[in-house]
């Protein structure tokens, strides 16, 4: 009987660790799509300058501003300077609960461990 105590505790901890994990990537994703749109929005704002020619081939600096242009071309309302308080809001707290995750999930981690060295 004690094995399969053994075994049911070590698979309760094998599943919180993985069910941790799984938390920790969601949460990473949703903080680097925010930290994204931080960047585009501020990017947006600031706008590049114009691509210069490099030497004489003024017409493929020309074409290649055309095609820059047309790809990064994104509606205003998609990257609003004023979103820019809320998305950092949301950058700290996911940063926060990143932080929650990786120290619950050390500490699952350590109880793991000591309990397969009490085996």
């Amino acid at each position: 009987m004690p094995d399969l105590q053994h075994s049911t505790m070590s698979q309760r901890l094998n599943d919180r660790r993985g069910s941790l994990r799984a938390q920790l990537s969601a949460a990473s994703h949703w903080r680097r799509l925010v930290r994204a749109k931080i960047d585009l929005t501020v990017a947006r704002a600031a706008g590049p300058n114009q691509l210069l020619p490099i030497d004489a081939s003024e017409e493929s600096t020309r074409a290649l501003n055309e095609a820059l242009g047309e790809a990064t071309t994104v509606p205003s309302d998609l990257f609003e300077l004023s979103d820019l308080p809320r998305l950092r809001e949301l950058d700290e707290l996911l940063t926060l609960r990143e932080a929650a995750l990786r120290r619950d999930l050390m500490e699952v981690t350590d109880q793991l461990v000591q309990h397969l060295a009490e085996l």
